[in-house]
């Protein structure tokens, strides 16, 4: 059977992990996720662009910046 796309991973943290990582994520106006996705590339020296809260400056809609 061939996969499809990236699997999904569901991460359960202890709560006082979660608070930090919640914490940094608000800090550098990200998500969570983005955080743990910034330092695991880190860990194994992959080079990613963590995804960034809301939409890029200049875009109307979200069509619009999924289309290009």
């Amino acid at each position: 059977m061939k996969k499809l796309g990236n699997p999904a991973l569901l991460l359960r943290l202890p709560e006082n992990v979660g608070a930090k990582l919640a914490k940094d994520a608000k800090k550098s106006k990200t998500t969570a996720q983005a955080v743990v996705l910034g330092i695991l590339a880190d860990h194994y020296g992959i080079e990613v662009t963590v995804p960034r809260r809301g939409k890029p400056k200049g875009v109307e809609s979200d069509l619009e910046f999924f289309s290009n």
